[in-house]
């Protein structure tokens, strides 16, 4: 039976059972006590309502109230809890209630799991942001990385170049073929400080093409141009657009170039020994970064160049005489004995001048020792002028010089001795102020290879015996190895006079050693 029915027949029947006693009750009071059977109907009528009552009260309000308490622990957030259940309407209504309850908790965990998922999802989320932030540091630190790899390569290329030989051309020319391509260079210049001229020379090129050999051995005074300008102020000049900027003197128009340039000083222990010119063909090509890594480079290259000066200082100290600027006596004695054995080797002559500044000593005496230094200079440069680029002039000695004149002849070494001392007697010195016409002359032995020497240090003394010869007769004259000296006297005049000329020796003698 379903609960409505079952509730209804339960309730009428309480309501018949309470009508029927009263009818029975009545019925055995009707005749003896009519009040009293008015009485007997009401009170069990009334005593019917109340089990009636009674009965839906127990069977509704209490457990109403048990649902009433469940659903307020529902709402509370507590899904677990259940009304109880039954046959009848209010059983009924519970399990209904259980079941909604079912479904809320089953909705609540879907909820719990969409809402963890949703939080799963959002730290996912954040995380992948998080590791999105973090690739692009790690991108940005990689691409940095290989920034400062790549400029460690290029600075570790660059200073083997360096440090693979010590003379300026090969050095540079090491240097640019190993860096070159890294640093994305489109020409550059290494510009190197020579004392002796006081100017900037260009030493060597990269990018020039047909242009270098012109533009190699250019030269740049301080101040001049912005290569000059910044070995000047040693600092470096950075130009955005060679366009633009008219200080940039494009090699003396030999070659315009585009785009930015970056001249940087090379600075050795706070000397400036150099300049380095950069250029790329893009209109402010170079970066913040690049500035920095070529400054760096600049301290390399820097460091290199004052180590080759400083190697050929040490070579020219070593080969050529301070004072003079010749070649030495150790230079002279490989040069005449390699000559000598390739006269032997080639059957061809050799001669050899031995050159004394006569009474040099005097000039020490009467004016000092400076005046003296200056003399042996004035000589050897006249001297110089007037020899061939194939001779080879050493200063042998204190006021000594001496010459080696390769395929060469007695005859035409005597002649060349009498232009030498013709130049250097008519060519006074003007060496300080009150002695502008000091007089210089020098006396010359001659000796060469058909005088039939055994050695090339015979060579050399026989040519040193001429030169005895030449100063006991007389000084101011040039006597060759075997000649007898004429008689002369050596009185305080003979050295007024330019003296004969003895050999037969001539300035107007032209042979083929002339037209070499």
């Amino acid at each position: 039976m379903e609960p409505k029915k079952r509730l209804l027949a339960t309730v009428l029947s309480c309501v018949g059972t309470g009508f029927v006693m009263a009818a029975i009750v009545a019925y055995l009071y009707e005749a003896s006590a009519p009040v009293l059977e008015t009485l007997i109907i009401v009170g069990l009528g009334a005593l019917t309502v109340a089990a009636v009552a009674f009965f839906v009260h127990f069977q509704f309000s209490s457990r109403v109230a048990d649902m009433r308490t469940t659903l307020r622990r529902v709402s509370e957030g507590n899904y677990v809890v259940r009304c109880e259940t039954g046959d009848d309407e209010v059983g009924s209504l519970g399990s209904g209630i259980n079941v909604l309850l079912q479904k809320l908790t089953d909705l609540n965990v879907n909820v719990i799991d969409t809402d963890r998922e949703l939080q799963w999802t959002q730290k996912e989320l954040k995380l992948k942001a998080e590791l999105a932030e973090q690739s692009k540091l790690l991108t940005s630190a990689n691409s940095q990385l290989e920034g400062r790899l790549r400029e460690l390569n290029v600075l570790f290329s660059s200073s083997r170049a360096l440090g693979s030989t010590l003379e300026l051309a090969p050095l540079f020319s090491s240097f640019f073929k190993a860096s070159g391509k890294s640093l994305a260079l489109d020409r550059a210049a290494m510009l190197v400080f020579d004392e002796r001229k006081d100017a900037l020379n260009v030493v060597t090129t990269h990018g020039f093409g047909s242009l270098d050999q012109q533009i190699q051995g250019m030269t740049f005074q301080r101040g001049e141009g912005v290569s000059g300008t910044v070995f000047e102020k040693k600092t470096m000049l950075y130009l955005r657009n060679l366009e633009k900027d008219d200080r940039f003197m494009h090699f003396r128009g030999k070659l315009r170039l585009t785009g930015s340039a970056l001249i940087m000083p090379l600075l050795a222990a706070d000397r400036c020994v150099g300049v380095m010119l950069l250029n790329r063909a893009t209109v402010d090509g170079f970066t913040f970064d690049d500035i920095g890594l070529f400054h760096v480079i600049a301290n390399q290259v820097a460091g290199a160049v004052a180590n080759s000066l400083l190697y050929q200082k040490t070579q020219d100290l070593a080969r050529h005489d301070e004072l003079t600027g010749l070649y030495n006596r150790r230079v002279l004695e490989t040069r005449l004995n390699n000559e000598w054995d390739r006269a032997g080797r080639f059957g061809i002559t050799l001669a050899c001048m031995m050159i004394d500044v006569d009474h040099f000593k005097q000039f020490n005496d009467d004016y000092g020792h400076l005046i003296g230094d200056e003399v042996l200079a004035h000589v050897g440069q006249v001297i110089q002028s007037q020899v061939r680029k194939v001779d080879t002039l050493a200063r042998y000695g204190g006021e000594e010089f001496a010459v080696l004149l390769p395929r060469t002849t007695r005859k035409e070494a005597v002649a060349v001795a009498e232009k030498l001392r013709v130049s250097v007697a008519t060519i006074p010195k003007g060496v300080k102020e009150g002695v502008v016409g000091l007089s210089v002359t020098i006396s010359v032995g001659v000796a060469s290879t058909e005088d039939d020497p055994r050695s090339a240090k015979e060579l050399l003394d026989m040519a040193d015996h001429g030169l005895l010869m030449a100063k006991t007769a007389g000084r101011n004259r040039v006597i060759a190895y075997g000649e007898a000296p004429p008689l002369q006297s050596t009185g305080p005049d003979t050295e007024k006079s330019p003296g004969p000329r003895m050999g037969g020796g001539s300035t107007t003698v032209r042979t083929e050693r002339d037209r070499q």
